[in-house]
């Protein structure tokens, strides 16, 4: 496999491909999301971009999917149903939506409402009394997740903005989010497969990658335990403003 990779890009891009892959996978397996959002813009910068958005995708569908395995006894499957269902009914929306729609136009938009889900966040990070729940609450979570994943390839904010609001523990916030991730990624693998976007280069990529997503994550669970529950949501949030501003920026350049 080395050499199938040594004949198409410089060691020195294997290894900074390895070392961008272990650190979003440490990332992800702290807060449950955000690989795609630090792997995507960087990985983009050692393969091309059409093969990083699908190499990135594979890494971050194999971690989400070790992080069930591992933790599944905390998942919440009542929410993981309801969210997951929701999202895979409006996926079919969300190409109908990325055929019609300025891609521009949805992050702009997207910019902004996780921009406001990360500022509220950070708000009520010591908030002790339970949020209200809705019985639709996890609906429109789900199907907002379901119409980004096909459209703009960024679902987390929506299911981060329900699930912070949930009375859970770090842990199994983390685990329902992975849990809702894999599902959701198998209807998603299914039409990258289908519609022949996952090539032998991206699985040599994405094979490639593995020990480093695997030490990343493995680091990650050392790690985590330590991590105060505020200082977690202050970390996830952050990490949603970064992802608000990512989106502000490639909506802005693509009107350029």
């Amino acid at each position: 496999m080395l050499r199938i990779i040594s004949d198409t890009m410089p060691v020195s891009h294997l290894v900074a491909l390895m070392a961008i892959s272990a650190f979003a996978a440490w990332l992800q397996g702290i807060t449950g999301f955000g690989y795609a959002l630090v792997a995507v813009p960087s990985v983009s910068l050692v393969i091309a971009p059409s093969d990083a958005v699908i190499t990135v995708f594979l890494d971050s569908f194999f971690i989400s999917l070790i992080m069930v395995s591992a933790d599944r006894q905390a998942v919440q499957w009542f929410d993981t149903w309801r969210l997951s269902v929701a999202a895979i009914a409006t996926m079919p929306l969300g190409v109908v939506i990325l055929v019609y729609v300025s891609g521009r136009s949805l992050q702009l938009f997207l910019a902004v409402v996780t921009a406001l889900v990360a500022f509220g966040g950070l708000r009520h990070v010591h908030r002790t009394k339970p949020w209200e729940i809705r019985w639709w609450h996890p609906w429109v979570a789900g199907a907002a997740c379901g119409m980004l994943t096909t459209s703009i390839s960024t679902n987390g904010p929506p299911l981060v903005a329900y699930l912070q609001r949930r009375a859970m523990s770090t842990h199994e916030y983390r685990s329902t989010l992975s849990a809702v991730f894999t599902i959701t990624n198998v209807a998603a693998l299914t039409v990258f497969i289908v519609s022949g976007l996952v090539t032998t280069t991206i699985l040599t990529y994405a094979l490639a990658d593995l020990p480093a997503v695997i030490v990343g994550y493995l680091f990650a669970r050392r790690t985590s335990p330590r991590i105060h529950a505020d200082v977690f949501l202050r970390m996830t949030n952050i990490l949603l403003l970064l992802l608000s501003a990512l989106l502000m920026w490639r909506g802005l350049s693509a009107s350029s």
